[in-house]
């Protein structure tokens, strides 16, 4: 109820408060030209009426937009939806062949509507979609609209490209990669893996995938964002990894992102390639590799003693990253290690050591307990009887029962 009141309840408070100010100001000005006399020269200076008339309308028509303004939008803002569901039920009633095509043009609503169902579109249908964008001239129109000066026109264009993943627009998407502005590249490369996703029989070594491959290789892009277009459709992602990773020569901005999305993406398939960046110069490549072949739950057998060598090393993201991988061995293989990783100048390192015991259970506890009481090092005795209690100490049984309060 209060959204169909409150609306007009605003607007009538807000008239009420601006005719008292008004009125009062008015009260004032008459009172001020009373007592100075200057009511009298009104009528020899018209410059002065003129004046007053000009404040009065801009003040009228300043009422007027905050009173009518907000109703007319949210009118506006209903048709619109209203048209726009017209349309939508419309263009599903098209694809189940239960009405014919609209007349062109199209309007603009009927172009988002259409655009917003190819989400749930795929094989014959996605087809459909293709055969009608094309039938209306969209296509040769966004592809105009793709190579304008207009920054908003441009990525209004690709984004209808992305939505549409027509695969003969590929050539024209991956030219705009190369765009010296950040965004129309952004927007070219979301469209080039939307498109790639649709084209049936994909491989790394298929044409196609090769072509936003290499753009993505001589194209700058953030790393964040080459995440979150690498992620976007696993039909193209796991070509496109497959490849990049498996390229001798790879940009430095590059390595970290395709390693990152491998590990979101659950692709096991590629833990062997991820392993082979565990022996990488780059401590921020090392950590993400080991990062990544954690969540995979794959060790690679050889590179058990550079993983060993890693958790004491001084790089405390390549430590942790790797104390968090060795932890999927068996303990007697890696208990060496977890006890001088206790000593870890990084307190973070020490916490993710002793987490690391308590994932085995009982003898994990015991290591952890034995280095509360037996560890040389006095960091490593500070961290373990944090998260352990010493047995028989306090009358508490040989268990552990958490981090100390």
């Amino acid at each position: 109820m209060w959204r169909r009141v409150g609306s007009y309840l605003y607007h009538l408070v807000l008239l009420i408060i601006l005719v008292v100010e008004l009125t009062t100001l008015a009260a004032l000005v008459y009172t001020l030209l009373t007592y100075s006399g200057l009511h009298q020269a009104l009528a020899r200076y018209d410059f002065l009426k003129l004046a007053l008339v000009i404040c009065t309308v801009c003040i009228l028509i300043l009422v007027a937009y905050i009173l009518i303004y907000p109703p007319l939008s949210q009118r506006a803002d209903v048709r619109y939806q209203r048209r726009y569901a017209v349309w939508l039920q419309r263009w599903c009633d098209v694809l189940l062949d239960v009405a014919d095509l609209p007349r062109a043009p199209l309007p603009s609503v009927g172009i988002t509507a259409l655009l917003d169902q190819s989400a749930l579109l795929a094989g014959s249908d996605s087809k459909w979609l293709g055969e009608v964008v094309t039938r209306y001239g969209l296509e040769r129109r966004w592809l105009r609209e793709a190579k304008s000066r207009r920054v908003d026109q441009r990525l209004a264009a690709l984004a209808a490209l992305e939505a549409a993943a027509l695969p003969q627009t590929l050539p024209l998407v991956l030219e705009q990669m190369h765009s010296r502005h950040l965004l129309t590249q952004i927007a070219a490369a979301r469209a080039a893996v939307r498109i790639l996703a649709v084209m049936p029989d994909l491989h790394p070594k298929h044409e196609n995938v090769l072509q936003v491959a290499t753009t993505l290789v001589e194209v700058y892009l953030p790393p964040g964002i080459v995440e979150e277009i690498l992620s976007l459709d696993l039909r193209a992602s796991q070509p496109l990894l497959t490849e990049l990773l498996g390229r001798r020569v790879l940009p430095a901005t590059l390595v970290q992102p395709l390693i990152a999305v491998v590990g979101q993406l659950r692709l096991v398939d590629m833990a062997v390639r991820v392993a082979d960046f565990v022996t990488s110069p780059r401590p921020a490549e090392v950590a993400a590799a080991l990062h990544t072949l954690t969540i995979l739950g794959y060790f690679p057998p050889a590179a058990l003693p550079v993983v060993r060598r890693y958790a004491l090393d001084t790089h405390a993201l390549v430590a942790l990253e790797a104390v968090r991988l060795l932890a999927l061995l068996p303990l007697e293989r890696v208990q060496d290690v977890f006890w001088r990783a206790l000593a870890h100048p990084v307190w973070e390192v020490r916490r993710e050591t002793i987490f690391a015991l308590l994932q085995y259970g009982t003898p994990g506890i015991e290591l952890a307990q034995q280095a509360a009481q037996q560890h040389s090092d006095e960091a490593a005795l500070h961290i373990a009887r944090q998260f352990t209690l010493i047995p028989g100490q306090q009358g508490a049984p040989d268990l552990w029962l958490g981090t100390a309060v």
